[in-house]
């Protein structure tokens, strides 16, 4: 085998030793970051953070949708209740008798659960 003589100067290869340990340095402290406790517990720390964030969201989003259903509902509700109202203060046979067949229903219902 033949030798190849380093061309470079003294100063050369300290500056490459120093640029290469710094290299290695630079290396092993983000290894260590990598698999550091704290590391991990930030970085979970993120993740729960980004699902909590998400859920609040969809919570909300929920929240206002079913917000505008039941306001719809409370809305349809009071409306047929207003026509159900006319329709007695008319005197309409049918709304009467219904009406008081919700009422002796309820009153069923009202005995049933108090003899339990």
């Amino acid at each position: 085998m033949s030798e190849q003589k380093d061309s470079r100067s003294a100063d050369d290869i300290k500056r490459d030793l120093e640029r290469k340990r710094q290299e290695l340095s630079d290396s092993v402290n983000a290894l260590a970051d990598r698999v550091s406790p704290k590391a991990g517990i930030e970085s979970a720390k993120a993740g729960f953070m980004s699902v909590a964030n998400d859920a609040s969201k969809a919570a909300v989003s929920v929240t206002d949708d079913a917000t505008r259903q039941l306001k719809l509902l409370a809305d349809d509700a009071s409306m047929h209740a207003k026509i159900i109202v006319d329709d007695v203060k008319r005197g309409d046979v049918k709304t009467i008798a219904l009406g008081g067949l919700v009422l002796a229903a309820a009153a069923g219902l009202i005995g049933l659960a108090v003899k339990k």
